[in-house]
């Protein structure tokens, strides 16, 4: 049997997997090779050559420079996830500010309530009646800023609070 490194294992693939090693003995001559395996590999390096590995896998931290050089390294046109430097509109209006604070006036008029299922609290997103991307599309909207003059797109009266599975069975149903 061989798994992924890191995959994790339902309960009864485990239990399945500890019934049918139970039941697999070792015999007296392969007890006999892993020992002397468990040997061999314990005696490859000296006790200081282990102290020493160990001093310097634990506790090891880069130096401002070395980390400063890395995140360079690793920023901008070097990043594997560049596209260009271009962020879609959609992302810049919806990690705007006037974003989070529409967000945040729709749950405090709501009181943190989803108006379909009268949950209180919980995963909680705020829904556009009329949605996001048709008031964009409508409205012809290509900037950040036309976005911010679009009284539409911050309205209260088009927000409404909903749990998380309320939100996803609005989305199915209109989808």
């Amino acid at each position: 049997m061989r798994f992924q490194k890191g995959h994790k294992m339902s309960p009864e693939m485990r239990f399945k997997i500890s019934q049918k090693l139970k039941g697999i003995k070792k015999s007296p001559e392969t007890i006999a090779k892993m020992s002397l395996a468990q040997k061999i590999n314990a005696s490859k390096f000296t006790k200081e050559h282990r102290a020493k590995q160990a001093k310097t896998i634990t506790g090891r931290r880069a130096s401002l420079e070395t980390r400063m050089k890395m995140i360079k390294s690793r920023s901008g046109k070097k990043n594997w996830n560049w596209k260009g430097g271009i962020t879609p509109l959609y992302l810049q209006i919806r990690h705007h500010f006037k974003m989070r604070q529409w967000i945040s006036d729709c749950f405090h008029r709501d009181d943190f309530t989803c108006q379909q299922c009268h949950q209180k609290g919980g995963k909680l997103n705020c829904h556009h009646i009329k949605y996001f991307s048709e008031i964009i599309e409508y409205y012809g909207i290509e900037t950040p800023e036309e976005a911010l003059d679009c009284a539409e797109l911050w309205d209260l009266n088009n927000g409404v609070t909903l749990c998380k599975e309320c939100h996803t069975l609005i989305h199915k149903k209109n989808g």
